[in-house]
């Protein structure tokens, strides 16, 4: 429906009404043949919009004011009000200046539209259309979630609300101004695949638009390339660690106000807490041969912790088992994959001297042995024979053989390496390094120390990395955009 409610209205010319483009600014801007362009001026007027500005809302009749000027003189400057499918509902051209134009946006229709001029001078050059968005009414577009919450270029997301609107073929998703390819549409669920060329930003603009114009916004994360966001808490998320079958991440977080331990799945989706209790439950690590996981807790557990400090708990969601009673601190478990020499498990043990200055050890468990200490150091994990353990001391990071001469072996000597984790499955080993290429970054080895090299080197900081099961992923703990999160790296074959 074409509206010119102008009092000094001219009708839009034929011309104008069939150069509408889809989006903004996609006007090829061809001059017309035969309007008395003797071809010594081909340059396009300039001419933008004054009012109302880009984003606006526009709740009753508005006077649209632009500017245009142009060496040979401007002949004229067209308006238009269209959707994202091209319906135009209003048009109108004025050649007197200053140039305006009233609209009245129809009550009935509701949400997002592209207002554009454009204007050509006195030889017939034309300009590409200047558009701007504005809205009209409230939109019934919610979006509610993402799944996964952060995902690379070329990666499938799904987006959850309400009022999308059925799959008639009209409904966009655009990131960043760019269209995405939509795979699925629903009323409720939304898949697209995230487009090339989007700036890697917390703030990426998402709009879901439904019947042209309807339209829902939400701020999207595009991640690195290989790289999905799995949470997406202001609780901080961190510590993360792969189940036994490598279908879910365990990590830590403060989602409830306290350290509790929850679970995600691997594709990203709902969180499932794990423990519940009122004290802090941190740094799980999940049993390689059962649904079982360990973790440092400050729970008091009846009367068998009244220290109250870290000591370590093994578990199901309905089962739970007391490793340590000492009044050390005790955390960071970590299972063995063959239990050699009786040894199940690995973890670091702090000693508070006369100063109060924290000496790690770390400790190995048996059922038969009970605890004993392998070297002085902290983060163990073991190879995947379980017959050497790699820890990190004094920002360095060293492995020592079970039962050997206990002398350990030192590999990195860059003073700011931890957090390392061998992969059973690639016999590499896996750390974080502070200060590495761009920050706080993770880095791969050979068990040896050599090949030592960024895996995963982002303008944000990386923490605490571990392998799957089968290697072919890094999970780890992203501080991104001011918030600790669980990001997923798939390592490239």
């Amino acid at each position: 429906m074409i509206q010119g409610l102008c009092a000094r209205a001219l009708r839009l010319s034929a011309a104008a009404l069939l150069a509408f483009c889809v989006g903004c600014g996609s006007d090829s801007g061809t001059k017309p043949d035969g309007d008395g362009n003797d071809g010594d001026d081909t340059t396009s007027p300039n001419v933008g919009i004054t009012f109302p500005s880009n984003g606006e809302t526009i709740d009753s009749t508005v006077t649209i004011a632009a500017e245009a000027s142009d060496p040979s003189g401007v002949r004229e400057v067209s308006f238009r009000v269209s959707d994202y499918c091209d319906s135009l509902y209003f048009g109108f051209a004025d050649s007197i200046p200053p140039y305006e134009a009233d609209w009245t946006p129809d009550d009935a229709l509701t949400g997002e539209f592209q207002l554009c001029v454009s204007a050509t001078d006195s030889v017939g050059n034309t300009s590409n259309w200047v558009c701007i968005t504005v809205l009209h009414g409230e939109s019934d577009v919610d979006i509610s979630g993402f799944v996964p919450p952060g995902m690379h270029v070329g990666g499938g997301v799904t987006v959850y609300g309400s009022g999308f609107g059925p799959d008639d073929g009209t409904g966009k998703a655009t990131l960043c101004g760019k269209d995405a390819e939509v795979v699925s549409w629903s009323e409720s669920a939304v898949t697209f695949i995230v487009p090339s060329g989007v700036t890697q930003d917390a703030t990426s603009e998402l709009k879901l638009i439904a019947g042209c114009h309807r339209v829902g916004k939400a701020y999207f994360d595009v991640t690195p390339p290989g790289v999905v966001r799995l949470t997406n808490d202001p609780g901080n998320d961190g510590e993360p660690c792969w189940s036994f079958d490598g279908s879910r991440i365990y990590f830590s977080s403060m989602r409830t106000g306290n350290y509790d331990i929850w679970s995600v799945p691997v594709e990203g989706g709902d969180a499932v807490q794990f423990t519940y209790d009122p004290a802090a439950d941190n740094w799980p690590d999940s049993n390689p041969n059962a649904d079982v996981l360990a973790w440092g807790s400050k729970r008091l557990n009846g009367s068998h912790n009244p220290e109250e400090d870290y000591e370590i708990f093994t578990g199901t969601m309905s089962t739970l088992s007391q490793i340590t009673f000492d009044d050390e601190i005790d955390r960071t478990p970590a299972w063995s994959p063959m239990n050699y020499m009786g040894y199940s498990m690995a973890y670091s043990d702090y000693i508070k001297d006369a100063y109060q200055t924290l000496l790690p050890r770390v400790m190995l468990y048996s059922q038969t042995d009970g605890h004993v200490k392998l070297a002085d150091g902290e983060n163990p994990n073991f190879s995947p024979n379980g017959r050497v353990v790699v820890y990190s001391l004094d920002m360095n990071i060293y492995t020592i053989t079970i039962g050997g001469s206990g002398t350990p072996v030192q590999l990195t000597i860059a003073g700011h390496d931890g957090a390392p984790h061998w992969g059973w499955a690639n016999n590499k080993i896996v750390f974080e390094r502070y200060g590495g290429v761009t920050g706080d970054d993770i880095y791969t080895m050979d068990p040896d120390g050599s090949h030592q090299s960024p895996l995963i080197a982002t303008l944000s900081h990386e923490y605490t990395p571990t392998w799957s099961p089968d290697c072919t992923k890094v999970v780890y703990a992203g501080f991104r955009y001011f918030n600790l999160d669980i990001y997923v790296y798939e390592v490239a074959p």
